[in-house]
């Protein structure tokens, strides 16, 4: 008797649940997470702020530097290094899956990039054949996938359109609804212009409402706010110092054109920006610079060479200020590494504005992440705050 009234309310609750009348709490435990290609593990930074308990069943790395970072801060279950090698028995069930696979080939920072015509551009298959390996009711309800721009672009030779929709057909035969999109961080609350090709992929029989894309909001900050307390030891308005005549001359002119150009911009022709940070590390031809309130694009070698140069300041970005550009509060985290190697780190991960914003929207599509207990810190600019700046 109490069955068959059991049944029935069971089907009609999951029934409003599929009329997006409400979303419950799936799980009453903590949320698993496998990361492959993991870096500083922003996926788990970012479900830090979504979920109460995340606990990080397996990851992949091949940096050393990251790997400790991942076990200081995340202890996951199970490390590996290069994921070729890396036995897909061992590892265990997660809810959600991140697959942020090597940029290089399909960046066009790189001129030598191939895209997918190489045995690194096709990384991504790795994650797609350990979801397929998996049992349909042992499947993560939540894929994550991210790479530069280049990833969509309909180029023979660096795009990667073509894999991207290989990996969306096979994981729709796996039972996905996946979605892609081209998203800027300059957009979702952070002050960088650091556009990411972003993926999900949704298991269709854990839905419980329709997924969609977090609504672009507006800075609440500019790139100005991020910056460190004033020190003596700064010198504004100097270059720093090269090992040789020639990259003082070429870090002087690049210093001299951004001047000349924010001025132009502004239209100011003589008095200086309050902010300007330049990317010394180039030659003049490919050169970058910023006078807010955005950054121009933190890449992996732009951060290991110590980041963008604060011409105002007299000094290059500190660790912390390179944090704050990708939205990690990096107080909060212990970081054993150098600050080259924090900054190739950053350089190589995603802003956390858009893996937290679209991970929340993921979350609540299968039921995870109740729409009542979200909070969306990015678009109300409660972000701040937390980094205990004013």
């Amino acid at each position: 008797m109490i069955q068959n009234i059991i049944i029935p309310i069971t089907i009609i609750i999951h029934k409003i649940c599929k009329a997006h009348v409400w979303t419950i709490i799936a799980i009453d435990r903590p949320l698993r997470l496998g990361m492959d290609f993991a870096g500083v593990g922003m996926v788990a930074m970012a479900l830090r702020h979504l979920v109460t308990r995340v606990e990080v069943r397996f990851v992949s790395e091949l940096s050393s530097h990251c790997q400790t970072f991942l076990r200081e801060n995340f202890q996951p279950r199970q490390v590996s290094g290069d994921i070729l090698d890396r036995n897909d028995e061992e590892t265990s069930f997660v809810d959600v899956l991140s697959c942020t696979p090597p940029c290089q080939d399909f960046s066009s920072e790189n001129s030598e990039g191939v895209g997918p015509h190489c045995k690194r551009g096709r990384l991504m298959f790795q994650s797609v054949r350990w979801v397929r390996r998996r049992r349909p009711r042992c499947r993560p309800r939540v894929i994550f996938f991210e790479n530069v721009k280049g990833l969509l672009s309909k180029s023979s030779r660096r795009g990667g359109r073509k894999m991207v929709k290989r990996v969306t057909k096979l994981l729709r035969a796996c039972g996905y609804e996946v979605h892609w999109k081209l998203m800027s961080a300059s957009h979702h609350g952070l002050p960088q212009t650091r556009q990411r090709a972003i993926g999900v992929a949704l298991l269709r029989e854990k839905l419980v409402r329709n997924f969609t894309w977090p609504a672009p909001c507006s800075l609440a900050y500019s790139v100005t706010d991020l910056q460190d307390a004033p020190q003596s030891s700064e010198r504004p308005w100097t270059s720093p110092k090269m090992s040789t005549a020639a990259g003082k001359a070429r870090v002087r002119i690049l210093i001299r054109k951004a001047l000349r150009e924010s001025a132009g911009k502004q239209r100011r022709s003589h008095s200086k920006p309050a902010f300007l940070a330049v990317d010394i590390d180039c030659s003049v031809r490919f050169q970058r610079w910023s006078a807010g309130p955005s950054l121009f694009c933190v890449t992996a070698s732009r951060g290991r060479s110590g980041g963008p140069y604060l011409a105002h300041r007299g000094r290059r970005m500190s660790r912390r200020e390179l944090s704050w550009c990708m939205g990690i509060d990096i107080d909060s985290y212990r970081a054993s590494m150098s600050p080259n190697q924090w900054g190739h780190a950053v350089g190589n991960g995603t802003p956390l504005c858009l893996t937290e914003r679209v991970l929340a929207q993921a979350l609540m599509a299968v039921g995870i992440l109740s729409p009542n207990a979200y909070f969306d810190r990015w678009e109300e600019g409660e972000v701040l705050p937390q980094w205990g700046l004013e």
